[in-house]
């Protein structure tokens, strides 16, 4: 400090200047560097299939590293999916990948709407005895709704245009069938289909007499 007060106005500047560097150098090794790295948001329709991309830092390999995946639900409650035997049946992860190329990505399949969320991954290691654990950014997933799904909230029109077109689709072919019948000879068998297209019609009403 004696030194700088003697120097030159100039020195004592780039001294000030060099000592502010060095300050924010220091500070800034105890930063973690990001070791693991998640794929973008995706979009995905309901039933379908997606692998959630993950790779995470070679030198990791080298602690023995444990992977599990969580997702963050309600007021940043976390979710563990894997390992989980719950979700065991629709995700899954290959962990001879895992071992071997850096590969923490999970296969999900049969996709619901609940599903939507942040999924992160989670790679933990061994650090001179103490458990640490590395995350990803994070991948938001969306679960879309396919054509179907938008075809059965529109019910109950919907459905009653499906129903009109199926009765449409019986009653021509009977009265195709009635048509021949008539053109034939054989009052006994025409009057057998009669009796067959009134049971028809009479089921039909029954059947939407019960809704």
């Amino acid at each position: 400090m004696i030194a700088l007060d003697w120097a030159p106005k100039s020195t004592k500047m780039s001294a000030a200047l060099l000592l502010t560097l060095l300050f924010f150098i220091n500070t800034s090794r105890g930063a973690p560097d990001r070791l693991v790295w998640q794929s973008d948001d995706l979009t995905i329709e309901r039933k379908g299939s997606v692998k959630l991309n993950c790779s995470f830092d070679e030198s990791l390999l080298k602690q023995k590293p444990s992977l599990r995946w969580i997702k963050m639900g309600r007021n940043k409650r976390e979710l563990e999916i894997y390992p989980n035997y719950k979700y065991s049946v629709r995700f899954h992860v290959d962990i001879e990948a895992f071992k071997n190329l850096e590969d923490a990505g999970i296969v999900m399949n049969d996709l619901r709407r609940q599903d939507s969320g942040v999924y992160i991954c989670c790679v933990t290691i061994q650090d001179s005895g103490v458990s640490k654990e590395c995350r990803g950014k994070g991948t938001y997933l969306t679960i879309q709704a396919t054509n179907y799904d938008r075809l059965v909230a529109c019910c109950p029109l919907g459905v009653f245009l499906a129903t009109l077109l199926v009765l449409h689709g019986l009653v021509y072919k009977q009265w195709v069938e009635y048509e021949k019948l008539e053109s034939c000879s054989g009052g006994a068998e025409q009057r057998s289909y009669r009796i067959r297209i009134t049971r028809f019609f009479s089921g039909f009403t029954d059947l939407f007499s019960t809704f």
